[in-house]
């Protein structure tokens, strides 16, 4: 409804709140004060004026009966970007420093802005002293709206008196709203108009109401108050049961305080979100209760004020309180399923497919909102329904975290009795504290292991969040897919990249389970960091782009820049250093933005990686520099680590030989077996003393051969050629590999080069790769390279010995495409079965019966996979396979990956990548069936 009348009132104040400065005009420092009786449009005339476009963003709160200071303050320093990390390091001490530091905050940060505090009535006169002390003080515009000038003379604030609107302006009004609801109202006489404006008298809220009144043909005979208009409107509604029990419930809530049709549905949990809407419609058509925005209403405090006198007064309270704790436990049960696709611990919920359920965008943008439901219900009803309370809290604690809005999340903590320290640890980590999280999780009193895990990963020691993780399988299954994710993400900073592959992908399909899509997002994320210490960059690429789209759904921003930071590594591997280099600065700023101290740190690190493949190593170990004091500032001990390595080996002084050998043990008190081989391979490369050298390498090999890693024996072989033979110069002929690697021999070459100088150097490249035999896989006939003439120092290490298999019982599994010729757009059937030798216990002559079993497939390329997940039993028959219905979203060669595992125990058996040629749908032609591209198993 347009904004009707005051338009010489809007100028003369407009001419009071701004001064001409640079640019136009600007906000006068300031508190004014709009008075007046209830309905009367003091917060439609603060709305007015502050939509005038010399007037900046409006911070605008409503002040509910149970608000206090400190919530307040805490929902503006969030509005206004301040600091995260100092307000969360001042919850965690005493009352004294936390106060002292919210002061100095908002001191520094609300300052040049506009403030409307909304219903500031009278018998809070503390309150608004308090707020006006810290946001006046000439430092911002402040409009407060309540019904009493006197609480405000003695603060030098400017009142101004709020008056009902002039007859010409009522009559506008009502005319204009009349019009608006019905066409019809044109043909009321005029009597019936003036009577309408008469009873009125004047009050925007109830001429709203005279107006839908006459567009819908009631009479005003006998009405001249506006007591007398609003008892007639609400005997009207006593013939409606539903409107009239909707107006009651609405009534006790706190006054004037918007509302959407989801507090309906809310109020009324046995009714659907179709009759909430369709109820709400219709008191919003007779204006009984008023829409202030988008979907937004109130219910004037006049209409309100004469529902609740027709309930006796001792029960008043009893009333409230029950509404409240009615909207906590409704509201609680709802908001916990949406933080499920957040936090990932699965609660079912009679909810949790209800229409009511809401999604995480949704819970964000409501988040005020329901805190205002805990601040401003009374004690009492979030004592009554403390399961509701406590749902609604860990829903919003959820949402504060991910979003990354501390402030929020310390003023929720602060509100409720009894907060968790768990719920504030999450956010302490994120922000670079993980030793206070864990200290946090100290105090809680349960097993926190859950939460334990990611901090240990946090601040770097690889083998504490190994073992507190180690209980994934045995524990609660709510917190599987985050014990998973932890561990596969620690066994790929370990240097294990393809145990951690099938833990993540396990953790993606817990993850999925429990519907929780920002943990999905994680662990592909997680996957991808794995893919590249593999060398496998298309599947990085593909994986990195399905976590950005799984952060983007649920606006995780941290996950997204972790995305961005993971890029820069793909292209390193790509060689593309320049787009690396302009992809790290774009996820130092997005990091920095958010305060993400270890995501700047990981950036800076592989900014410095960048510079120095581009041959800049000044500007590598400025930025290697920089990456140190950020992992410094967030106790990353195994970031700082690889940053004093790197550091090290760019430092030609003879000092980085101890400091190597530091960052070695360093390594191996962190569970970092990656680290600290590579470490020992650059201590041997610098070391003079032959036994010195022996023992490093030694070492090292061993590492390496525990790791499996054929990457790093191929350098542990090459330096001890090196040794053997330091006058021998040759050159690499060919880029081939007995690894196939072309990565390895560009990196070989290099080292050949600098050996040739006189200059021996590994590049720092080299250690970017894991090389990991596979030793399930049956040996594949050798193609016809053209012949390698090495160094004398580049070591092919001897390979590793296969595991027997072709004589012992086994299964296989069988892919088998049932649809011809698929092409982009059309799907395309696959039938997988797990088949067994005779001689397997699985075998159809066996006795035993067989296991159910599940296989997960996950597209590598752009497709889909429906279903996620399939049960089978071992079987040649195809009656007892899993049929999987695949649908591609470009041409060419797709690949698809199945993991196969025990339904009882969710233990791997095996994981199998097939590949599909999919023709563009213009060009037909016959294919051939899926082939198995290689396979993991164990």
């Amino acid at each position: 409804m347009p904004f009707v009348g005051r338009d010489e009132e809007i100028e003369s104040l407009a001419e009071g709140l701004t001064r001409a400065g640079l640019g136009g005009r600007v906000p006068v420092p300031q508190v004014l004060v709009l008075h007046g009786p209830p309905g009367v449009g003091k917060t439609a005339l603060a709305a007015a004026l502050v939509m005038r476009p010399e007037l900046p963003r409006v911070h605008w709160i409503p002040v509910g009966a149970f608000a206090n200071t400190e919530t307040t303050l805490l929902r503006l320093l969030a509005e206004h970007g301040a600091p995260r990390r100092e307000i969360v390091a001042a919850a965690l001490k005493g009352e004294e420093e936390f106060q002292r530091v919210l002061r100095a905050q908002c001191a520094r940060f609300i300052r040049g802005s506009v403030v409307v505090l909304d219903v500031l009535d009278k018998g809070r006169p503390a309150l608004g002293r308090n707020l006006l002390a810290v946001l006046g003080n000439r430092r911002n515009l402040v409009i407060v709206t309540g019904r009493e000038a006197s609480d405000w003379g003695d603060l030098g604030a400017r009142l101004h008196a709020v008056g009902p609107l002039g007859p010409a302006d009522a009559a506008r009004l009502v005319e204009a709203v009349a019009a608006a609801k019905h066409a019809r109202s044109a043909l009321a006489p005029a009597s019936a108009h003036r009577q309408a404006v008469d009873a009125a008298q004047g009050l925007p809220a109830l001429l709203r109401v005279a107006g839908a009144q006459l567009a819908f043909g009631d009479p005003f005979s006998g009405i001249s108050t506006p007591d007398a208009l609003v008892t007639r409107v609400l005997d009207l509604w006593d013939y409606l049961a539903d409107e009239r029990a909707v107006l009651e419930k609405l009534a006790f809530r706190e006054p004037n305080g918007p509302f959407t049709s989801r507090t309906v549905e809310a109020l009324f949990p046995e009714r659907d979100s179709a009759w909430a809407a369709v109820t709400l419609d219709m008191l919003a058509a007779f204006e009984v209760v008023q829409e202030t925005g988008d979907g937004v209403f109130v219910l004037p405090s006049q209409i309100a004020t004469a529902i609740r006198n027709r309930v006796p007064t001792g029960s008043h309270p009893s009333h409230a309180t029950a509404v409240a704790s009615q909207l906590l436990q409704a509201v609680g049960k709802r908001v916990r399923d949406a933080a499920d696709a957040l936090d990932g611990r699965h609660r079912p919920s009679p909810h949790s497919q209800s229409s009511g359920q809401r999604t995480p965008d949704e819970l964000a943008r409501s988040a005020d909102e329901f805190m205002a439901l805990l601040s401003d219900s009374p004690p009492s009803s979030r004592e009554m329904h403390l399961q509701g309370t406590t749902h609604l809290t860990g829903a919003l604690a959820s949402v504060f975290t991910v979003y990354g809005d501390a402030h929020r999340l310390v003023a929720l903590l602060r509100l409720i009795r009894r907060p968790s320290p768990g719920l504030l640890s999450e956010a302490a980590r994120d922000l670079g504290m993980p030793q206070e999280a864990r200290e946090l999780l100290g105090r809680v009193g349960r097993d926190t292991s859950y939460e334990a895990a990611p901090a240990w990963y946090s601040s770097g020691d690889l083998q504490q969040a190994l073992r507190t993780s180690s209980n994934a399988r045995v524990q609660q299954i709510a917190y599987r897919p985050g014990w998973l994710t932890v561990r596969g993400a620690a066994l790929c900073d370990q240097g294990r990249p393809l145990e951690a592959v099938q833990v993540l992908e396990e953790a993606h399909t817990a993850h999925r389970g429990t519907g929780c899509t920002r943990g999905c997002g994680w662990a592909q994320l997680h996957h991808a960091r794995a893919c590249l210490l593999l060398g496998r960059a298309a599947e990085a690429e593909h994986l990195l782009g399905q976590a950005a789209e799984a952060f983007r759904s649920v606006g995780d921003v941290r996950g997204e820049n972790w995305v961005a930071t993971e890029k820069i590594r793909l292209l390193l591997l790509h060689g593309r250093e320049g787009d690396a280099l302009d992809v790290a600065r774009r996820a130092l700023i997005a990091h920095e933005r958010s305060e993400d101290i270890r995501g700047m740190g990981w950036t800076c690190h592989y900014l410095g990686l960048a510079h120095a493949r581009r041959g800049s190593e000044e500007d590598a170990r400025s930025a290697l520099r920089f990456a140190g004091g950020h992992f410094r500032d967030c106790a990353d001990e195994l970031g700082s680590a690889w940053t004093r390595h790197r550091l090290a080996v760019l430092t030609s002084e003879g000092g980085s030989v101890d400091e190597l050998e530091a960052v070695a043990t360093e390594f191996a008190d962190l569970g970092c077996t990656l680290g600290q081989a590579w470490s020992l391979l650059e201590v041997a490369l610098r070391s003079p003393q032959v036994s010195s050298f022996d023992d490093a390498v030694t070492l090292a090999e061993e590492l390496f051969r525990d790791l499996g890693d054929l990457n790093g024996l191929t350098w542990a072989n090459t330096l001890r050629d090196m040794r053997r033979r330091p006058t021998e110069y040759l050159v690499l002929e060919s880029s081939s590999s007995r690894l196939g690697s072309a990565y390895l021999s560009s990196c070989l070459w290099e080292f050949g080069n600098s050996v040739n100088q006189r200059r021996p150097a590994i590049p720092l490249r080299a250690r970017d790769l894991v090389a990991v035999h596979r030793d399930h896989e049956e040996p594949e006939p050798e193609p016809e390279l053209p012949p390698l003439v090495q160094h004398p120092w580049v070591g092919l290490p001897p390979a590793l010995p296969a595991s027997p298999r072709r004589n012992t019982p086994h299964c296989r599994v069988r892919i088998t495409l049932l649809d011809d010729s698929p092409t982009t757009s059309a799907t395309a059937r696959l039938l997988l079965r797990v088949t067994p030798t005779q001689d397997h216990p699985w075998s159809a002559h066996a006795e035993a019966g067989t296991p159910w079993l599940t296989a997960t497939a996950v597209p590598l390329t752009p497709a889909s996979v429906e279903p996620a997940t399939a049960l089978l039993r071992p079987a040649e028959q195809a009656a007892h396979g899993g049929e999987f219905t695949f649908t591609a979203h470009r041409p060419g060669r797709h690949v698809i990956r199945f993991t196969v595992a025990l339904e009882r125990t969710g233990t791997v058996l095996q994981q199998v990548e097939t590949e599909l040629d999919i023709l563009d749908g213009d060009h037909l032609r016959d294919l051939a069936g899926p082939r198995a591209a290689s396979t993991t198993e164990r």
